[in-house]
């Protein structure tokens, strides 16, 4: 369910990304792997 929501939501940046400036896409891609990387992490972690 996580990586079908996150899929969506990453087709959902990506026709977003043709409209923003690159600095904020950027910055968008970095929040968007560290949120990947804290969800993947807790998805290890004891809440498993």
């Amino acid at each position: 369910m996580f990586r079908r929501m996150s899929t969506r939501y990453v087709s959902a940046l990506h026709v977003t990304a043709r409209y923003v400036s690159p600095r904020y896409l950027t910055a968008l891609c970095a929040a968007v792997i560290a949120c990947a990387a804290l969800i993947s992490a807790g998805a290890a972690g004891p809440h498993h």
